[in-house]
């Protein structure tokens, strides 16, 4: 009797068994297979030789010509972060951006611009020397031979970083808009997506040429910085992304083109005193001894390698 039960136990918790690997089997097949880690992926670019879609050449251009340049770090990166209210500085939800960053400290690639030239009318010195230290056009002598236009002007139309430079830095901040949902379109019959047209898309872009970060009024040589918004470091950073555009000319790759005026300004770091009460304080400021406005014209190819 006992042996009886102890086998009608066993066929008990064969059956439960049985059952409980059919239902596992079925969630498995509704579910698909455990995902496992994303895989790694790195990014290059690579500024295109051919002329822009909107036929004007393209103001960028890189030596060696045309070569694919890969991700090193954060030097050539395309990162998908998200944002809140309280790190994006303005009122609203959570959501997400693109920070598209092309770094290069040379000497080995270098990149720069031809073509800049200067709205005449919209060059002014905001920190007119010698009210504040330092003057204004303090690039390096070789970047400004037989210099007849402006300054600013002589020293973009060169390729960059100078040797005595430590940075060219070209970077797009997209929020809220998927380019990886983006569809595959020929660039050659297709237009490109005006990132400036779409509700409720914001962000910004430009670049910097970089010599210090150091705050020392004696400063060598100053730098350069160009966005599409005459105040990004405002409390409002991001705005209308009119002239940017983006099309995704296949299942990896990018294009981002410009097509906009930038507010371009020379500046270096420095210290300055004031009065707090009684008391005689100490602050790092900025100051710009120039700064103008430049219609620009380039595109870039950014290519996306995932790593099996």
């Amino acid at each position: 009797m006992n042996k009886f039960r102890n086998l009608k136990l066993i066929g008990l918790v064969c059956i439960f068994t049985f059952t409980l690997v059919i239902i596992g089997f079925q969630f498995v097949q509704a579910k698909g297979e455990p995902k496992g880690k994303p895989k790694p992926v790195y990014w290059s670019a690579i500024i295109p030789e051919e002329p822009m879609p909107f036929g004007n050449p393209n103001m960028l251009y890189s030596d060696p010509p045309g070569e694919e340049i890969f991700s090193n770090g954060d030097t050539i990166s395309v990162r998908k972060l998200g944002y809140s209210p309280s790190a994006c500085c303005q009122k609203g939800g959570k959501g997400f951006y693109y920070q598209i960053n092309f770094w290069i400290h040379g000497p080995d690639y270098l990149a720069g611009f031809q073509g800049v030239e200067l709205y005449p009318l919209s060059i002014k010195n905001p920190d007119p020397y010698p009210d504040y230290p330092g003057p204004p056009c303090k690039f390096p002598a070789d970047y400004l031979n037989d210099c007849a236009l402006h300054c600013l002007e002589c020293f973009l139309n060169n390729l960059h970083p100078h040797p005595e430079y430590t940075l060219f830095n070209i970077r797009f901040m997209i929020y809220d808009f998927e380019i990886e949902d983006m569809i595959v379109t020929n660039p050659d019959t297709d237009p490109p997506v005006h990132l400036g047209d779409v509700e409720g898309v914001t962000g910004s872009f430009g670049f910097s040429v970089y010599y210090s970060s150091e705050y020392e009024p004696d400063v060598l040589y100053h730098n350069v910085y160009a966005y599409n918004r005459e105040d990004p470091d405002s409390e409002s950073p991001r705005g209308p992304l009119d002239g940017l555009y983006i099309q995704r000319t296949a299942d990896n790759v990018w294009r981002i083109f410009v097509d906009h005026d930038l507010y371009v300004k020379e500046t270096y770091r420095d210290y300055e005193e004031y009065w707090r009460g009684k008391s005689l304080k100490t602050r790092k400021v900025i100051r710009v001894p120039l700064a103008g406005t430049a219609h620009f014209n380039f595109m870039m190819d950014w290519t996306k390698y995932t790593v099996d």
